[in-house]
């Protein structure tokens, strides 16, 4: 309420008009001595003329926006309109303060290439800033700023304040603003990633992640520096169930000075060359999603640094236990392209995303008898693995065998058409030469271990020399890595034509080139052998006999433990140190096996009948070959 003072009228007649009008008494007025007040002629009070009410209005800081109301703004960026802008040195110089002409940093063709300053916010501490200025309030970070005396995110200048400019007794409350607080920078590479993110989930630029505490550059044990989890509805018309999206950061490179990966650039892998994610079919009750693929992707990356061996589409990982430790038969991997990021470029060369996609053992061993790429392009189209997309369900209890019967027939014309591109496996397995001895028996399982042959040290090393230019070829035998137990690994199996890292255990499994006699340790040839496999390995053979041996090709059982290697040998093979006449030959620990059509035929069907009992009494032993080769089937972690 406006008061208008007069001395003129009486303040009772003055607020006689005003009986609804709610007043206020403010008993701090200052009196009028009554000896003035008398020769004024006033009752004591200074009267009051007229009396109006007025809109009361709450008072705020000018320029104060609630968060939410800052960000629903539309930002359009412009040329800054300081006329010192084009003063500031470095920036845009035109020797206009006495220095050379154009020796600038260029920012501005740095920004037209999109390197700006985005994620970089610069502390300034002062008694307030004017972040609604046109040059500043684009790019002014809210919710990094903080005023300490009105306790709100917008530090703009009060003048008003009665105890402005003031020192105060205590420290924790001087006068100042905060206008934003440092933020960690963002590597490039990271950056780039995280771009193409955004594009995907504009909606969640600030998605859950789960972090390495300590950098594996700084000595960490997780490879991964972090693993972003992000909420896709899906597409229910499509088949695509909603999920989280697991996307890793650290495969590839992200900082670009050498710390983890060797410097590159455009036209070459960025690091390994790619990035896992993973889809996860999310439950209807589910707010957050699980981490657990967060620990699969740390396995499969400690695997890559550990042995150099990229990961690719079609690959395969043997996991034998449930992905989340359940009771779900979902328990092995298949690797696939990400429908949505496929490959990008980024400053440090190229980065292609991998998918990993859950699958059960049936899957896992078709894949393996025929190649990945069908088995993903047949589950694609299976109605309840999925859909297009390959989103895991964890609680999917059926096969794509038993949800279409239709395709099992699929799979068996691909692998006699096409045979299998799985040339390899790691395994645990060992051989000797065959003794004439009765049978194995239960006492006799811990002295097969013995069996295979001993070798120096320096003959071991010219081996492995020889081995890396001979049996050339593009298939890699990967070591094993136990990720939880002592008696369960995996193996990883690519697409023929895919570089690898060249090492002893990459090329053990290649396809045979010539060999010079001269270049190789010394041939031992064999009347007959012992060959002894864990079970998995074993019932692995049939699907190297259909999809490699009878297609031409040779298969290898690379083991777990040492340097034995068991590579067999169809008669169509050139180059190898087997022949008709000698089918049974060594160079130290790696041994061939020649194998014609007859004997495939006869292995395979005691093998099937072996597969289809429900039951297998171990140790199991098969006599081939007039008797020659000797085949044991062992417990898994013999």
């Amino acid at each position: 309420m406006l008061f208008a003072l007069s001395t003129n009228l009486s303040l009772q007649s003055a607020l006689s008009a005003l009986s609804t009008v709610i007043l206020y008494t403010n008993k701090s007025l200052l009196k009028i001595p009554w000896a003035a007040a008398k020769a004024r002629g006033c009752d004591g009070f200074l009267r009051v003329a007229h009396a109006y009410q007025q809109t009361g209005f709450k008072r705020v800081k000018r320029g104060y926006k609630q968060l939410r109301l800052r960000e629903e703004l539309s930002k359009e960026m412009s040329q800054p309109t300081d006329p010192y802008f084009p003063y500031q040195w470095y920036l845009k110089n035109v020797g206009q303060n006495g220095g050379k002409p154009r020796l600038d940093l260029n920012v501005e063709a740095a920004w037209a290439q999109g390197y700006t300053g985005k994620n970089i916010t610069t502390a300034i501490m002062d008694d307030g800033v004017d972040y609604i200025h046109p040059d500043l309030r684009e790019n002014y970070n809210a919710r990094a700023s903080y005023d300490f005396s009105s306790n709100d995110p917008y530090p703009y200048p009060r003048y008003t304040d009665d105890w402005f400019n003031r020192l105060p007794p205590r420290p924790q409350i001087y006068r100042g603003y905060p206008t934003a607080v440092s933020r960690p920078f963002v590597p490039l590479g990271l950056e780039t990633l995280y771009t193409i993110c955004r594009q995907i989930y504009p909606d969640q630029p600030n998605p859950l992640q789960v972090a390495a505490l300590v950098k594996y550059w700084l000595g960490g044990p997780d490879p991964l520096d972090y693993i972003s989890m992000y909420s896709n509805p899906g597409n229910p018309s499509a088949d695509i169930p909603p999920h989280w999206h697991y996307i890793s950061f650290g495969l590839s490179d992200l900082h670009g000075d050498g710390r983890v990966h060797e410097i590159s650039g455009v036209g070459t892998p960025s690091g390994f060359g790619f990035e896992l994610t993973f889809r996860l079919k999310r439950e209807p009750e589910e707010r957050v999603p699980p981490t657990w693929p967060a620990a699969i992707m740390q396995a499969l990356a400690k695997y890559v640094f550990q042995s150099e061996n990229v990961l690719v589409a079609g690959d395969h990982v043997s996991w034998h236990c449930p992905l989340d430790n359940s009771e779900s038969r979902i328990q092995h991997m298949l690797m696939c392209d990400d429908p949505q990021l496929g490959t990008v470029p980024t400053p440090f060369g190229s980065v292609t995303f991998i998918q990993i996609v859950g699958v059960c053992a049936e899957e896992l061993q078709a894949a393996q008898g025929w190649n990945g790429p069908g088995i993903i392009e047949l589950m694609k189209s299976t109605k309840g693995v999925g859909g297009p997309w390959l989103v895991t369900d964890m609680r999917r209890g059926e096969t794509i065998f038993e949800l279409d019967p239709s395709v099992q027939d699929a799979v068996d014309r691909g692998i006699e058409t096409d045979g299998s591109n799985l040339s390899g496996v790691s395994a645990r397995c060992s051989w000797q030469e065959k003794k004439q001895t009765p049978p194995v028996d239960d006492s006799e399982e811990a002295d097969l271990e013995r069996g295979f042959a001993q070798i120096s040290v320096q003959e071991s090393e010219q081996i492995k020399a020889t081995l890396k230019k001979g049996l050339i070829g593009t298939k890699a035998v990967l070591p094993p890595i136990r990720p939880n137990s002592s008696n369960r690994y995996y193996g990883m199996d690519q697409n023929e034509g895919t570089s690898r890292k060249e090492s002893y255990d990459s090329n053990m499994n290649s396809e045979i080139a010539s060999l010079e006699p001269p270049e190789l340790l010394q041939t031992k040839y064999f009347d007959s052998v012992h060959l002894q496999f864990n079970l998995e390995a074993g019932t692995i053979l049939p699907l190297a006999l259909r999809g490699r041996l009878k297609h031409g090709r040779h298969f290898t059982f690379k083991s777990v433990i040492g340097d034995v290697a068991i590579t067999l040998v169809p008669v169509s093979v050139s180059g190898a140190f087997v022949d008709p006449e000698r089918p049974f030959a060594a160079h130290g620990p790696w041994l061939q096996v020649l194998l014609n059509d007859e004997d495939i035929e006869n292995i395979l069907e005691d093998l099937v009948t072996m597969n289809e009992s429900d039951a297998i009494s171990l140790p199991k032993t098969f006599e081939w070959c007039h008797n020659k080769l000797l085949v044991t089937l062992m417990h898994e972690d013999y």
